[in-house]
């Protein structure tokens, strides 16, 4: 047995977590959609930033956090810098964003580094959530589970295993989990925290034990076959090049190595430089990331569905007076949802940033044309707002009423088409949660025109992955009425229902049929 004095018994040192984030590379978009799952995480993008010296600098600022600088100091350091791209609401947000996600991945992959040297003596590893209201379900069962370290459980739920997740864990002695077994001897099955026997195999499978014939559903993006889904495994993020190109077969790794190879990161490395170990100068002068070099091949084991029918961009037509800033937001918005899927019964559309006391609204079809889409702009002291995440919303809107009455696409085919989405949607844990509400507010938020409309903005953020999108949910899933979107296990049925009828419609190419 090793000796004691060679463990680590107090938090990870600051200075490990602080390289993690110094360490990461910046990346353009197209070069992170290039990286294989495993190796997202080890990257440091900011979509809607071009410059690569501003990136690297607010890398930094994140990177002093472990050191003892101070989180608000650092947070109001970022939002100076994200100035010249996000309006004061947007940069804010993204400011909190980036400290949360990097920050919170150094911690959690410094920590397992030491917990995983220390496995022999710590054999055991429990799952601990922050306990308050903003855990998701899921995430509030887990919590105080215990399991083997070595154990193939903590490949999908090693924390921060979904988005925004604050989950972490910490190790454990024989004769403390000896102790808990014996404080939960009395305790029924699904009470008890040691997982083991058919619990254990269960929770590999991403079920829970929750109850007498009840089971709560854990299963990771990575499990449901999303290869595009949010994806972190520590141990996955820290193994050389040569342990990751075992675990991919042999024309996945050369399409992925001949991309890393053309791909130049903002300091003059390749992606390929940068993961044998090359190192970038300490202080770099780095191009803008739009002139980066890129090639984009997508890796055969991770494919992503593609568009097809007629492109929106054009259909939606911002008014004459809409700030620049929002008009590239409204643009940046269709191209998300062009890279996802085209449409058929889309008609030209005015949009504005005037929606009175509502987050946004889509006004319906007179002689045949949609009459415009306003949704609320980002405003100073004003929470609860998402305008990418509004929009996406609204085009829901537009498109379900643009194919009322024409056979064509509406939520009045829900006894046809729309059936089995209709029934996903029924059968959601966050559409039950309205059931608690009354009146006009129940009838609303139930009715399948909303219903679609909060489903597909939440399709658009998953399909595409976009950051911003996502983030917008994740927000959500925090807020007052969290149930307005769903968590990701809860939703992934409707997102599947939903693929299937895009894809009957010829909107998206058949998932099988991508390369």
């Amino acid at each position: 047995m090793p000796d004691d004095s060679a463990f680590i018994l107090e938090p990870v040192p600051h200075d490990e977590a602080a390289k993690w984030i110094a360490d990461k590379p910046i990346v353009s978009r197209e070069v992170f959609d290039s990286l294989l799952p495993e190796l997202k995480a080890r990257a440091f993008l900011i979509t809607g930033i071009e410059d690569a010296n501003v990136a690297q600098e607010i890398r930094e600022l994140i990177a002093e956090v472990p050191e003892g600088a101070q989180w608000e100091t650092q947070k109001k350091a970022i939002i100076e810098k994200l100035g010249p791209w996000f309006d004061a609401e947007g940069a804010t947000a993204r400011a909190e964003l980036l400290l949360r996600t990097h920050g919170f991945q150094a911690y959690q992959v410094a920590q397992h580094r030491v917990m995983d040297r220390q496995s022999d003596t710590f054999p055991y590893w429990q799952y601990l959530s922050l306990g308050d209201e903003k855990v998701r379900p899921a995430h509030v069962e887990l919590n105080e589970r215990i399991a083997p370290a070595n154990d193939p459980f903590w490949r999908d739920h090693n924390p921060p295993w979904q988005w925004g997740c604050r989950c972490r864990k910490v190790p454990l002695l024989p004769d403390e989990v000896d102790e808990i077994r014996a404080a939960d001897a009395k305790r029924p099955p699904e009470a008890k925290r040691v997982l083991e026997g058919t619990a254990l195999k269960r929770a590999r499978e991403g079920q829970l034990d929750a109850g007498p014939s009840k089971q709560v559903d854990i299963r990771s993006d990575r499990m449901r076959g999303k290869s595009d889904g949010y994806h972190f495994d520590p141990s996955g993020l820290t193994i050389p090049v040569k342990q990751l190109k075992e675990r991919y077969d042999e024309a996945t790794w050369s399409e992925f190595e001949a991309a890393a190879q053309a791909n130049t990161l903002p300091d003059g490395r390749t992606v390929w430089q940068w993961l044998n170990g090359s190192k970038a100068p300490r202080k770099t002068k780095g191009a803008p990331l739009a002139q980066a070099t890129v090639s984009t091949p997508t890796p055969a084991k991770a494919p992503a569905t593609k568009a097809a029918g007629t492109p929106l961009k054009g259909k939606l037509k911002p008014a004459a007076k809409m700030p620049r800033t929002e008009q590239a937001r409204v643009e940046k918005v269709l191209e998300i949802i062009d890279n996802v899927h085209g449409d058929g019964p889309l008609t030209d559309i005015p949009v504005g940033n005037k929606p009175g006391k509502a987050l946004g609204f889509f006004r319906g079809i007179q002689s045949g044309k949609a009459i415009e889409i306003q949704y609320l702009r980002p405003k100073k002291g004003k929470a609860y707002i998402h305008p990418e995440l509004t929009l996406a919303h609204e085009i829901g809107h537009w498109l379900d009423h643009s194919g009322q009455g024409t056979g064509i696409f509406a939520t009045n085919n829900l006894a046809t088409e729309l059936a089995t989405w209709w029934k996903a949607i029924q059968d959601s844990q966050a559409f039950k949660g309205f059931d608690s509400l009354s009146g006009g507010q129940k009838i609303y938020y139930k009715s399948p025109r909303e219903a679609w409309a909060r489903s597909y903005a939440q399709f658009i953020a998953e399909e595409s992955g976009d950051a911003t999108l996502l983030g917008h949910v994740a927000d959500i899933l925090t807020e007052p009425l969290p149930n307005r979107q769903w968590e990701t296990a809860d939703f992934a049925p409707i997102r599947d229902e939903m693929r299937k009828v895009f894809e009957s419609r010829g909107w998206m190419q058949p998932t099988a049929q991508t390369p």
